[in-house]
């Protein structure tokens, strides 16, 4: 897939926005400050993410499947 670095950049904010609305409720819900970073945003077929985000082959890797919809509808995994 090919994306512009605006395109890329929008992503990257609606990502940014639902986690820092997220954080807000987690920091209120333990009383704790959460910190942020901006997220690293990369498209790949799904049998490649283990070989981009693993050092070594036999390294195991978990990952998170977050669906969404509204103004923009997808999935961030």
């Amino acid at each position: 897939m090919n994306l512009s670095e605006n395109q890329i950049d929008l992503i990257r904010e609606t990502i940014n926005i639902g986690v820092g609305r997220s954080a807000a409720i987690l920091n209120k819900m333990i009383n704790k400050h959460i910190k942020l970073q901006v997220p690293y945003v990369a498209f790949a077929e799904l049998e490649k993410i283990k070989e981009l985000f693993s050092p070594t082959p036999d390294e195991e890797l978990s990952s998170v499947n977050l669906n969404f919809k509204g103004s923009l509808v997808g999935a961030a995994k």
